[in-house]
């Protein structure tokens, strides 16, 4: 089987750079946003990675993906719009 991985911040890579028959999707966003004794500004702040990589998750459709749960992430106002992001 080929196996290729790429290791990249979310925030310098273009989607064409990318092979278009990915099978899995990896990614840890930053936790700043989302930290429960930071600001909590979640996916209004610049640091978020979250929303770029359900971006990455759209235009690749790989089979699966796995998003690092980041303490904060799926508590409170910030669940609803995960939800929408994974929709």
């Amino acid at each position: 089987s080929n196996i290729e991985a790429r290791v990249a911040d979310v925030f310098e890579l273009d989607f064409t750079e990318l092979p278009s028959d990915a099978d899995f999707l990896i990614g840890g966003a930053p936790c700043q946003p989302f930290s429960l004794s930071g600001k909590r500004k979640g996916f209004d702040d610049p640091r978020d990675g979250v929303a770029r990589f359900f971006a990455f998750a759209a235009a690749l459709s790989p089979e699966a993906f796995l998003l690092e749960n980041v303490p904060g992430l799926i508590h409170g106002k910030f669940l609803e719009k995960l939800c929408v992001h994974i929709a």
